[in-house]
């Protein structure tokens, strides 16, 4: 088994983390001014978390795992 790898989302990869959070039946949004990163393991989305402005501060918001690989 390959590693998690973490690294930025891209615009490429919205609609698969918009299917992950539906998986995991979470509501909220990826906006385009949120800083993303998503954990990655055998091609397959298995963590993600967003990082919002919000009011001159940063907030993590939407921070999401994969209960299935722990």
């Amino acid at each position: 088994m390959i590693p998690p790898h973490v690294h930025r989302a891209t615009l490429e990869d919205l609609p698969r983390i918009r299917r992950s959070y539906e998986r995991w039946q979470y509501r909220g949004e990826v906006r385009a001014d949120d800083i993303v990163l998503i954990a990655e393991q055998d091609g397959a989305i298995i963590g993600v978390v967003r990082l919002a402005p919000e009011h001159g501060t940063t907030v993590l918001r939407g921070m999401r795992v994969d209960t299935s690989i722990c």
